[in-house]
């Protein structure tokens, strides 16, 4: 209960140093108000385990609202992303700006999709937009993770090639293995089924 009072303190410093640096720094010298540097600021928001969604979303729409959104800058937004409304609304963003999200892009908001428990809604995204490629094996390997057998059963047979790779059961054990020390409840699962 104190550690994570302290966490949540410490993260709350971090943020407010930030807030100051950005009002600061952007407000007395406004060329550095570049879509880069808010990027950046983004990730620094997001790092932190408590993040304030405003923080966030601020830097994000003074990008949306510069038309600037790219590769480089929604990498930095889908990863410091908290909550599924605003990862929904980063995305809806995104396409009304016409942007197209490479592959890859594709493949971390399915992985961001997972982590908030839309399963079946990262696997037709990945499936469809990412497809059956081994390269983007880590988020395959976390939708596996936390599936139930059912579940798991029917991706690894729509998703054949990263399930056979040999990578990939060592990859779903130690991410077991590793959810497991941290106390996260797991299903049940057994790999003896026939793709």
């Amino acid at each position: 209960m104190v550690l994570e009072w302290l966490k949540i303190s410490h993260d709350n410093h971090i943020t407010s140093y930030l807030r100051q640096l950005e009002e600061d720094l952007l407000s007395k010298q406004p060329s550095l108000d570049t879509d880069a540097v808010r990027a950046r600021l983004m990730g620094a928001y997001g790092i932190s385990t408590h993040p304030h969604d405003e923080d966030v979303l601020r830097c994000w729409a003074r990008i949306v609202e510069r038309n600037a959104v790219s590769d480089d800058i929604l990498v930095f937004a889908l990863n410091a992303t908290r909550s599924l409304f605003d990862l929904r609304r980063v995305w809806a963003d995104t396409h009304r700006q016409g942007f197209v999200p490479s592959v890859a892009n594709w493949a971390r908001y399915a992985l961001q999709l997972i982590i908030f428990k839309r399963h079946d809604e990262a696997f037709d995204i990945f499936s469809q937009r990412v497809g059956d490629d081994p390269t983007h094996r880590n988020v395959a390997v976390a939708l596996f993770v936390r599936s139930r057998q059912d579940a798991l059963e029917r991706y690894a047979r729509e998703l054949p090639k990263i399930w056979s790779d040999p990578r990939t059961r060592a990859d779903i054990l130690r991410a077991r293995t590793h959810r497991r020390t941290e106390g996260t409840f797991l299903h049940s699962q057994h790999y003896d089924f026939v793709v």
